[in-house]
C-alpha cells in the first residue's frame, strides 16, 4: 500500500506490503476513486439551495420558455396572415379587372381564369389556412384564440370585439335601441321638362364629394331625364338613385347609412329646381343609429353600433343593426332593468361575447401574463363590418354576377384587408415592444439569478465536501496505522506541523 502526506515539513513516503496474519482474513483492495476530494458520491448542487431558490429558479425557467414559445406563435400567425394578404390582394386585383373589362370584347393575350374560379380558389386557400395553421396542438387561426360573438334578435348581427371589451354573462348583453339609421333623401317638384325649353340642360349630381354631369336634350320627358342621370351615376359609381313620379315630383336619396353623407343635385337652367337661379337641392339628412350595449353609451356609425371607448364591459364591442325597432310595451309597462344604468330605446335582442385569448407566463408574479388573441380568418368572418348595398355580409358571402356584385365585392375585400392588416399590426406591437421588452428582463434577471446562484451554493458545497472527506479518512486511518510500523524520526512531528491546507492523497 503506498501512502503519502504532503505537508509544509516535505513529502515522505513508504511502500510496506504487510504479511496477511493468521487467522485474519486479508482485506480486498478498495476501488480506485477518481474523486480527487474522496467521496464516492456525486454532490447535487441543486439540493444545497433553499426550497424558495429552487421554487425562483424554476419560475424563471417557466416564464422564459413561455416567451419564447409566445414569440414562435407570432411568427408562426404572422406568416399565415401575410398570406391571406396575399390571396386578398390577388382577389381584390381580379375585381377590378372584372369591373374595367369592356363588356363583349375579348381580351389580348392569354386569357385571364373567370373572375369566379378565382373567387372559389381564394376562398378555399384562405378556409384552408384558417384552419391548418397551428402551433402544436393549438390552432391559431380559426377563432379559438380570440373574441368569438353571436346575436338574437331580429335584425341584430355581431360585427366585432376589441380586446378591451369583456366577455358577457351567459345571457348575453342587452341591445336597445333609441332609433335606427337612415339615409340621406330629399324631393322637389320640378317645373317643367328635365330637358328646359330652348335648349339642352346640364344636370350635375355631386354625391360625397364625387360628382357627375349629363346634358339631357330639350325634347326629354321626366322618365328619361331621371334615366339619363341614373346611368352617369352609375357609370361614376355614385352611391346615389334618382326617381321621379307621375304627378313630377323628383326623389333621390342616399344608397348608404348613416350621417355626414350626403347628395347635390343642381341644374343650369333657371328656376327648373327651385327658385333661385341654377337653384340646388340637397339632402344631408341621414342619421346613425342610436342605442346602448349593456346599458352602456355606444357610438353609432351608420347602422354600426360600438360600445364607447372606456366602457367597463362593451369597450370595442361592435353589432349591426338593421331593422326597425319594436313598438313600446303596451299598458305603459316596463322592461326588467338588467343593469344600474338607465335604459335607452327599445330592447332589440342581446349579443353574447366569449374572450378566450392565449395567456402565457410572463414573469414570476400571478399578474406577470402575455395575452395573444387571434381572431378568426375564415371567410365567414372576414369583411363583416363593411357597409353593403346588396346586403352581403362577409367575404364568404359575395358574389360577382354583376356590376353591383363586384362592388359589394370590392367593398367587403377592401374590409377583410383591414381586418388582416389590423391583427398583423397588434401582432407586430406584442412582439416588438411587450415581449420584446418580456424577454429581455427575464435574460436580465436570469444572469443576476446565476451570479447569486455561485455565491448561495459555495458554502453548503464546502461543508459537504469537508463532512465527506472526514468520514473518508476516519474509514481509512487504520490502514495507515497499520502501514507506519516503524516511522521515522520527526515524521509524527512534521504531520502535525504541517499546513493543513495542502493537498491530502489517499490511495492505493
Amino acid at each position: 500500500m503506498d501512502l503519502s502526506i504532503r505537508g509544509s515539513g516535505g513529502a515522505w513516503g513508504q511502500q510496506r506490503n504487510p504479511p496477511n496474519r493468521p487467522g485474519r482474513q486479508a482485506r480486498p483492495p478498495p476501488e480506485r476513486n477518481t474523486d480527487p476530494y474522496g467521496p464516492t458520491q456525486q454532490v447535487e448542487l441543486d439540493s444545497a439551495l433553499p426550497e424558495q431558490q429552487r421554487a425562483e429558479i424554476a419560475g424563471f425557467q417557466q416564464a422564459v420558455q413561455a416567451a419564447e414559445n409566445a414569440m414562435a406563435i407570432i411568427t408562426t400567425a404572422r406568416s399565415a396572415l401575410a398570406k391571406v394578404a396575399e390571396c386578398l390582394a390577388r382577389l381584390e386585383r381580379e375585381v377590378q379587372r372584372a369591373l374595367e373589362a369592356p363588356i363583349g370584347q375579348p381580351q389580348g393575350g392569354p386569357d385571364p381564369p373567370p373572375i369566379r374560379e378565382v373567387l372559389c380558389e381564394v376562398q378555399g386557400r384562405i378556409d384552408r389556412i384558417a384552419e391548418t395553421t397551428r402551433f402544436g396542438t393549438l390552432h391559431l387561426l380559426d377563432g379559438s384564440l380570440g373574441a368569438v360573438g353571436m346575436a338574437t334578435g331580429e335584425g341584430l348581427e355581431f360585427v366585432s370585439a376589441s380586446p378591451r371589451a369583456r366577455s358577457s354573462p351567459p345571457e348575453g348583453y342587452s341591445v336597445h335601441i333609441l332609433s335606427p339609421a337612415s339615409r340621406a333623401f330629399a324631393r322637389e317638384r320640378i317645373s317643367g321638362p328635365l330637358g328646359g325649353l330652348a335648349r339642352p340642360v346640364t344636370w350635375t349630381i355631386a354625391v360625397d364629394g364625387r360628382r357627375a354631369e349629363v346634358e339631357i336634350p330639350t325634347t326629354a320627358a321626366a322618365p328619361e331625364g331621371v334615366r339619363a342621370l341614373n346611368g352617369a351615376i352609375y357609370r361614376h359609381e355614385l352611391e346615389a338613385a334618382l326617381a321621379v313620379t307621375d304627378e313630377g315630383m323628383l326623389w333621390m336619396r342616399h344608397l348608404r347609412f348613416g350621417s355626414g353623407l350626403w347628395i347635390a343635385l343642381s341644374n343650369s337652367e333657371p328656376g327648373l329646381l327651385g327658385p333661385a337661379r341654377g337653384g340646388v337641392l340637397r339632402a344631408a339628412n341621414g342619421l346613425d343609429v342610436v342605442g346602448t350595449i349593456n346599458g352602456e353609451p355606444a357610438v353609432g356609425r351608420g347602422r354600426i353600433l360600438t360600445g364607447q371607448a372606456g366602457n367597463p364591459y362593451t369597450d370595442g364591442l361592435a353589432v349591426l343593426f338593421s331593422d326597425e325597432p319594436p313598438p313600446s310595451p303596451p299598458g305603459g309597462e316596463e322592461e326588467p332593468e338588467s343593469t344600474s344604468l338607465p335604459v335607452m330605446g327599445q330592447l332589440v335582442g342581446r349579443v353574447i361575447l366569449s374572450q378566450q385569448p392565449l395567456v402565457l407566463r410572463a414573469g414570476t408574479g400571478e399578474q406577470e401574463t402575455i395575452a395573444i388573441r387571434l381572431n378568426s380568418v375564415r371567410c365567414g368572418q372576414l369583411g363583416r363590418a363593411a357597409e353593403t348595398l346588396g346586403g352581403v355580409r362577409s367575404l364568404a358571402g359575395i358574389r360577382v354576377d354583376s356590376p353591383d356584385d363586384l362592388r359589394d365585392a370590392r367593398r367587403v375585400i377592401a374590409q377583410a384587408c383591414l381586418d388582416v392588416e389590423e391583427m398583423r399590426a397588434g401582432l407586430d406591437d406584442l412582439a416588438n415592444s411587450t415581449l420584446a421588452e418580456t424577454l429581455s428582463r427575464l435574460r436580465i434577471q436570469a444572469e443576476n439569478l446565476k451570479a447569486l446562484y455561485t455565491n448561495i451554493v459555495a458554502p453548503p458545497y464546502a461543508r459537504q465536501i469537508v463532512r465527506a472527506l472526514r468520514e473518508r479518512m476516519e474509514i481509512e486511518a487504520p490502514v495507515a496505522l497499520m502501514a507506519q510500523t516503524r516511522p521515522l524520526r520527526g515524521t509524527i512531528m512534521r504531520l502535525l506541523s504541517s499546513d493543513p491546507a495542502q493537498e491530502v492523497q489517499l490511495g492505493r
